[in-house]
């Protein structure tokens, strides 16, 4: 996971800990564990485990609030299959939105879809122009991302004992 500061990462590569990402929804959300068989890069991987039916499945990226004129992107690798329906939750200026990847609905407004994302299991990389989808929505004001996170927001309906991998 990868944040882009002036063209520089700041990121999390998983090869020592989870970082700041925790579950999301309690016994409902996702089981995070990371996973050395199959890395993108590097020597392990973060996987997901939607272990119930129903529920978010998802996890907290993170909670450190951060002004987006500092953090305008966000880009990392995913491999998602079938059966996952996940979105980004960006909570900023006490305000929820929805940035799409794989669910087929919102429980918040929608302000970007990861184009062509496949879910065929394969690693991909996604891009998320970060600023150039949220500060039109909070225009006239500085904007503080409070909190990102992964989830199925609306439907919750990701098979269970389905998992993917950031």
């Amino acid at each position: 996971w990868r944040l882009t500061v002036h063209d520089r990462p700041c990121q999390d590569d998983f090869e020592a800990s989870y970082g700041e990402w925790h579950r999301l929804g309690g016994p409902d959300g996702a089981a995070l564990l990371l996973d050395r068989t199959a890395p993108a890069a590097g020597g392990a991987s973060l996987r997901l485990l939607n272990q119930r039916i129903g529920g978010t499945a998802g996890a907290w990226i993170s909670k450190t609030p951060f002004r987006l004129d500092a953090f305008p992107a966000l880009s990392f690798l995913a491999r998602i299959p079938a059966g996952v329906e996940t979105n980004l939750i960006v909570i900023a200026n006490q305000r929820t939105f929805e940035i799409g990847l794989t669910g087929a609905d919102t429980a918040w407004p929608k302000i970007g879809q990861a184009d062509a994302f496949r879910q065929d299991g394969s690693w991909q990389q996604v891009d998320i122009p970060l600023a150039a989808w949220l500060q039109p929505r909070l225009s006239g004001q500085p904007v503080v991302v409070e909190a990102l996170a992964l989830a199925d927001s609306r439907r919750m309906s990701s098979y269970q004992r389905q998992a993917f991998w950031i």
